[in-house]
């Protein structure tokens, strides 16, 4: 079994219910694992961003990373 690779919450990893396979799109082998993020996942990070959103705003493009 490939390593799930995590996802990132609100600058942390997090792994969903769900698992997800990753697939070379020209021979279909499988180069990677996650999870799907669930809906509470989803709602967390729409949260976060909203909330350091007047933050971004003010950064310069190279400050974005």
């Amino acid at each position: 079994m490939t390593e799930r690779t995590p996802l990132w919450l609100a600058g942390g990893p997090v792994h969903g219910e769900a698992a997800l396979e990753v697939r070379h799109p020209y021979d279909g082998r499988l180069v990677g694992a996650t999870t799907w993020a669930t809906r509470s996942q989803v709602e967390q990070a729409v949260a976060a961003a909203e909330a350091v959103a007047d933050e971004a705003q003010g950064l310069r493009s190279e400050e974005h990373t």
